[in-house]
């Protein structure tokens, strides 16, 4: 066997890096004893980076090289890829 029969020995994916920066702000409040109350806010993607889908180079279609969706998590794990905001609270004794 040859390297590169089956496939290519090397594969490079080329376009812009996914980024994202995450932010969370905690306030936490002693009520009575070790008790306590947290509230906590969580943004995912604060900024709202749009990452874009990298673009398909083969083909000949309209859309050749053309920018047609940004970037949404394909592991079902619900992310839109926008700014995501939610709010946490807790009581721990």
């Amino acid at each position: 066997m040859v390297s590169g029969d089956c496939a290519p020995r090397n594969h490079y994916v080329t376009g812009p890096k996914v980024v994202t920066f995450d932010l969370s702000a905690v306030k936490r409040t002693m009520l009575f004893g070790r008790t306590n109350f947290e509230f906590r806010a969580e943004m995912l993607n604060a900024f709202n980076n749009i990452n874009f889908t990298p673009v398909a180079q083969t083909g000949n279609s309209a859309t050749l090289n053309q920018v047609t969706a940004a970037q949404r998590d394909v592991n079902n794990t619900q992310n839109p890829g926008g700014r995501l905001v939610q709010f946490v609270w807790r009581v721990s004794w």
